[in-house]
């Protein structure tokens, strides 16, 4: 009987501590402070002012920015992350309803640039650059939510899943596709490319993430945890048509961190940012204050609208592509 009871006790005992080490693992992870940065160098794209600013990616620290122009011309415009221009790539004319829609670079430095053709059966065209301009190679395919670099392969994301487009700049027609598990009602993504050959995708009305390689899924379906996401009221039955996103942008640096934005912040208080290691686990919550660049703080229209997000190692980029603005903040104090 007293040997029992011991051993009653003993397993009460580590139940106990047990249950005390899981507490201690959830409460670390949940509490996670914030983190506010101060942008360190804004700066406004100047003398483009008949450009539109379509999309934007960063490599080897410079920012790239995918440019439209009014008659169909367009252009890649590389600037340093003080704003000088470096390179300016020119881009083919096209009809005055069409416009490049989409920007991204691979790890070796490619870049892929896409425009779509409406007809009876819509395609894509894609044009892909070396950092210099020149031009590698081009080729059409079938329109995608997203296209996207898994490694130095091109790929096009959709509600079909992952198709192969390039394998080292060769077009690969009719290539394997990896399903995906679409929960969105408009059947959306964004996608950030990591490190070893993997794409983050996130769902932006569920705020559902899942990390990808080429045939493979590395970090199943999870639902993004964090008070900038649960704990912010949004209407549960919005008007017929109109959705409410979680998340409205996503990057990722080339050590592999990714960066999210979610919707909800107010724009005088600052934009909230989720930071998350290469397997999806939160590690840090920003909030990055956006500057007014000279404008009345009171009226909270002067601050910079943050729509986009780029990432380097050492820089987090929020980018407002209607207003050509850009605040950049170092990363040197997030761990």
């Amino acid at each position: 009987m007293t040997k029992r009871v011991m051993v009653i006790r003993g397993f009460v005992l580590l139940l106990v501590i047990g249950i005390g080490t899981t507490f201690k693992l959830v409460t670390a992870r949940a509490a996670v402070s914030v983190a506010v940065l101060q942008p360190t160098e804004p700066f406004q794209v100047q003398g483009l002012d008949s450009f539109r600013l379509t999309d934007v990616a960063a490599y080897n620290g410079d920012l790239f920015l995918l440019l439209n122009g009014p008659d169909g011309s367009g252009q890649i415009l590389r600037v340093t992350k003080k704003g000088d221009i470096v390179r300016t790539i020119p881009l083919p004319t096209l009809s005055p309803l069409q416009h490049f829609g989409q920007l991204c670079i691979s790890q070796a430095g490619t870049l892929a640039v896409s425009f779509s053709r409406l007809g009876s059966v819509p395609q894509t065209t894609l044009l892909l650059y070396e950092t210099d301009g020149a031009l590698k190679t081009s080729f059409d395919t079938n329109v995608f939510n997203e296209i996207a670099f898994i490694g130095d392969d091109l790929v096009g994301v959709g509600a079909t899943g992952i198709t192969q487009l390039t394998s080292q700049s060769r077009f690969v027609p009719n290539a394997s596709s990896l399903p995906l598990n679409f929960v969105d009602r408009i059947a959306r993504v964004w996608t950030a490319s990591l490190p070893q050959n993997r794409l983050a995708i996130v769902e932006p009305l569920s705020g559902r993430l899942q990390i990808v390689t080429m045939d493979s899924v590395v970090v199943a379906p999870i639902i993004l945890k964090a008070p900038e996401i649960q704990g912010v009221a949004r209407p549960q039955q919005p008007d017929p048509g109109v959705f409410l996103l979680v998340v409205h942008t996503i990057a990722a640096s080339p050590n592999g961190n990714i960066y999210i934005g979610v919707t909800g912040g107010k724009r005088q208080e600052g934009a909230p940012v989720l930071q998350l290691d290469s397997s999806g686990m939160l590690t840090n919550r920003l909030k990055c204050i956006l500057p007014t660049f000279g404008q009345d703080p009171s009226n909270h229209q002067s601050y910079m609208y943050a729509k986009r997000l780029v990432a380097t190692n050492d820089s987090l980029f929020w980018i407002s592509e209607s207003e050509k603005k850009v605040a950049v903040y170092s990363l040197e104090n997030v761990h």
